[in-house]
């Protein structure tokens, strides 16, 4: 968010740059924690997910060599 005004610039020392430079920070701190918890959800869905299809590998309930009493 870029701002148009000169009153907006920032100057050492005055109330309103310490504002907007604490608002700036807040601001990127939750960009950051919000991308990186969007990352590592991401992670987990995927971790998750692999864990599941590799838990079906060789479960096969017809067994290659099987008989069945009749």
């Amino acid at each position: 968010m870029t701002f148009q005004h000169s009153s907006c610039y920032w100057r050492l020392g005055s109330p309103r740059s310490r504002c907007e430079l604490i608002w700036f920070l807040v601001r990127a701190l939750f960009l950051v924690s919000r991308t990186s918890l969007f990352f590592l959800l991401l992670l987990l869905f995927f971790t998750l997910l692999f864990f599941h299809v590799s838990s079906y590998e060789g479960t096969n309930p017809i067994h290659v060599g099987s008989t069945f009493m009749t």
